[in-house]
């Protein structure tokens, strides 16, 4: 008997579905998207996710809005970065923010990784795909490079794109078939009902059979760095991606027909996306405009919008949404807070209707760097996960991993002065609009010298905030001007400086929680005049 049941066990084993033994592994985010439809969709609610930053660890620097924090089953959070040398890393991270290991590639990783039902993890780099143990070991790497997320179908055959040609891979990192489009694949591939599909640089979206056979392709007109993403019933979307060009949102139908097309309404130009995220009625994406869109599936009619950075943010850097099981919408974008800079990154979380319910500011902990965000994934505890880097110009190599999922809110913003105002003798007197400009920016100008007064969240949780002054054309280093330890927190400022037409100064701020936590703000350019205050 014991042997009959052994020979069934072992049956049972071989005729086990291939998709269960090395297909994606079933975790709560394992691959860019979410899942093989890049649906954006999670299992797990996030209706009592507060939107404080629970903990920020630093990282190296990602540059690209679609690299998104990959988490295993068993809560492990791994994500790629750059730098600061021309290596790359990939870190895994414990859920309470320690790092559990790294790997260093010799060259840039610019994509987030994919995880196998045997914990494998697969990870491109500029010049090769590393396929690694659980602990961090190099499995296999094969000798081609792609900035862009592998997926995994059924019988553990990887797929990634690297220039032109679509490889399908073996698990043991052997060739299977190789597919070559008509341009440069500048996409992760998304794949259902046994078909795979992507876009490539000439326009044309592409749907493969699994053995590396041409089903259909679609001719979208202009290039396209969108990954598709695809509904329950099979309805692929898109976008192009071409600068200085109306771009156009599609839905196509399983036989590679037009379903229907989308043009923003407010500035086509900049209407494009890297992605989406797909419910059962409604399609999600953010876009170069800086707005966040509803659209109904199944006509493509706008249900809603949702501004998500400010009319003069330069470069504005939206991310692929990631959906809760509760219906929050969680996106992430940069903006300037003021009509100078620098930049900072806010993640987003909105109703299914449009109602805002948190903004999240992910300042970067250093003064002057701008911060832009990737992309959020979700946990199984309703924990947010996203990645920002900042302006590697001037703190190169660093950025920071977030959790998102913590009732105290931390944060600085200086209150007062504003930009770009007048004041004289610590009074406001106007306003200058955007007619007054100078070195850096929109500028303030400080007559005989002005209160500094910043704004806390939770207060009684902050230590102290520190003042500080900087001439920007200045080898020293900033002046710590006061220090105040109680809310609310302001300084006075007297400082003695007349500006001339090569010189500005900026104030920043350092807040500094009981938790160790430590937050900034700056604004400027300031423009002070101020011959009887006190010397620097």
């Amino acid at each position: 008997m014991k042997g009959v049941l052994l020979a069934l066990l072992i049956a049972a084993i071989l005729l086990m579905p291939l998709s269960l033994q090395q297909g994606l592994q079933k975790s709560p985010w394992p691959i860019q998207g979410h899942d093989l439809r890049h649906s954006g969709v999670s299992e797990y609610d996030t209706s009592h996710n507060k939107g404080g930053i629970k903990w920020r660890a630093k990282i190296g620097w990602i540059d690209y809005p679609t690299i998104t924090p990959i988490i295993d089953k068993n809560e492990i959070i791994y994500i790629g970065t750059n730098g600061p040398e021309l290596n790359g890393t990939l870190y895994a991270f414990y859920p309470n923010g320690t790092v559990k290991w790294e790997f260093v590639a010799e060259e840039w990783i610019e994509s987030p990784p994919t995880i196998a039902d045997d914990g494998t993890i697969y990870i491109p780099s500029e010049d090769n795909l590393y396929a690694l143990n659980p602990n961090g070991a190099i499995k296999w790497e094969f000798n081609k490079g792609s900035r862009w997320s592998v997926v995994i179908d059924g019988d553990g055959t990887i797929y990634f794109s690297s220039d032109d040609i679509l490889y399908a891979i073996n698990p043991d990192g052997t060739v299977k078939w190789e597919f070559v489009a008509e341009d440069d694949i500048a996409n992760s591939a998304a794949i259902y009902n046994d078909t795979i599909y992507f876009a490539d640089m000439c326009g044309y979206l592409y749907a493969l059979f699994l053995n590396g056979t041409l089903k259909w392709k679609f001719d979208m007109g202009l290039k396209s760095l969108c990954s598709p993403s695809i509904d329950e019933n099979g309805v692929i979307y898109c976008s192009t991606n071409w600068p200085g060009t109306c771009n156009i949102i599609y839905a196509i139908y399983p036989n590679g027909t037009k379903k229907w097309e989308w043009m923003s309404p407010f500035n086509p130009l900049d209407g494009d996306t890297h992605g989406f995220a797909v419910t059962n009625d409604t399609l999600y994406f953010a876009t170069y405009e800086g707005n966040l869109y509803a659209l109904d599936k199944e006509n493509g009619s706008m249900k809603w919008y949702a501004y998500l950075s400010t009319n003069y943010t330069y470069g504005k850097y939206p991310t692929l949404p990631a959906i809760g099981k509760d219906g929050t919408i969680w996106v992430a974008c940069n903006r300037y807070d003021r009509e100078s800079g620098p930049d900072n990154g806010y993640l987003y979380a909105f109703t299914p209707d449009g109602k805002k319910k948190y903004e999240i500011k992910l300042t970067s902990g250093e003064p002057y760097a701008s911060v832009w965000p990737g992309s959020p994934s979700i946990g199984e505890d309703g924990t947010v996960y996203i990645a920002t880097w900042n302006d590697w110009f001037t703190i190169a190599g660093y950025g920071y991993l977030y959790a998102i999922n913590d009732e105290m809110k931390r944060d600085v913003f200086i209150t007062r002065p504003k930009v770009p105002y007048l004041y004289i003798f610590d009074r406001e007197i106007w306003r200058f609009g955007d007619k007054y400009f100078d070195l850096g920016g929109v500028a303030s100008i400080v007559i005989g010298g002005i209160t500094i007064e910043v704004e806390v969240e939770s207060p009684d949780h902050v230590e102290k905030v520190e003042f500080y002054i900087e001439d920007r054309y200045s080898d020293t280093p900033p002046l710590l001007y006061y220090t105040d330890y109680s809310s609310p927190f302001q300084c006075e400022c007297r400082y003695k400086a007349f500006d001339n037409k090569k010189e500005w100064h900026q104030f920043y701020v350092k807040a500094y929680y009981d938790d160790g936590y430590v937050v900034t703000d700056l604004v400027g350019p300031i423009r002070i005049f101020c011959l009887f205050g006190e010397s620097p």
